[in-house]
């Protein structure tokens, strides 16, 4: 008696607030069953929850006055009324959704060796130490956990380099540089909507013009072992051809 709640505790008690707490569970389970995945529906949940701090989920004019009243950008507002439209939906309720228009930028895309700065030494060698019990990289662990001790890897290495440009690689920039690259390299776009697991290829076309490679500059190193060559490919060299028995690798500068 008289102690205070512990976060978790907190958390719970906040939850158990939540208005139309049971109508968006019912939501949750709806795109459970539809087969969507995990991360989608904690997106959406996430997303109904802070909506329903501000309206009355049953309300939709209260909920488009809250949409419009927030200070996000157009995409995160489209994005919204495009989650509670088919929260509405779901629940029968009549709802005529605003018109946002979405401002489509070009995603950032990091430098190479600014990647291999970001990911060096200490930290590459950390990553390969992981056990390989699990197809995700840091196993069945909560993601939020491992964001915050990335961020505060990144800022410790852009402040020690003086590269601000290193702050602003995350964990979806290295997938747009993934994306990127892979294109430049098989020009199979086909191939980059597969890898990223895009439904509709005009989100992958956007990768075929987001780096000017016109001026490709690249380092090569030659390797006559098969430890020579596995180290060449750890370091992100690529494969090329051999000659006089010995095989050459590339890697973007």
């Amino acid at each position: 008696m008289g102690s205070n709640p512990t976060p978790r505790t907190r958390r719970v008690t906040q939850w158990c607030l939540v208005p139309n707490k049971e109508k968006i569970l019912q939501y949750a389970w709806h795109l459970k069953k539809e087969g969507y995945r995990e991360s989608t529906i904690v997106s959406r949940v996430k997303l109904l929850n802070g909506l329903s701090r501000r309206a009355d989920l049953r309300e939709p004019e209260a909920v488009k006055g809250a949409i419009a009243r927030l200070n996000v950008s157009e995409a995160r507002k489209e994005n919204l009324v495009c989650v509670y439209g088919s929260f509405s939906k779901l629940n029968n309720i009549p709802f005529s959704p605003p018109r946002y228009q979405r401002v489509e930028r070009l995603p950032f895309i990091p430098q190479e060796n600014e990647i291999d700065q970001l990911i060096a030494g200490k930290l590459f060698a950390m990553l390969n130490q992981l056990p390989r019990r699990d197809e995700r990289v840091f196993g069945p662990g909560k993601l939020d956990h491992f964001a915050r001790w990335f961020y505060v890897k990144r800022r410790d290495v852009s402040q020690r380099l003086g590269n601000p440009q290193i702050r602003r690689i995350g964990f979806k920039t290295l997938r747009h540089w993934r994306a990127s690259t892979l294109y430049h390299r098989t020009r199979d776009i086909l191939l980059v909507q597969r890898t990223l697991g895009h439904k509709d290829i005009r989100n992958t076309l956007v990768y075929t013009h987001l780096i000017d490679f016109n001026d490709d500059d690249y380092a090569c190193k030659g390797a006559r072992s098969l430890e020579e060559a596995s180290k060449l490919i750890e370091a992100g060299f690529e494969y090329v051809t051999e000659i006089d028995n010995t095989k050459l690798f590339r890697k973007r500068k």
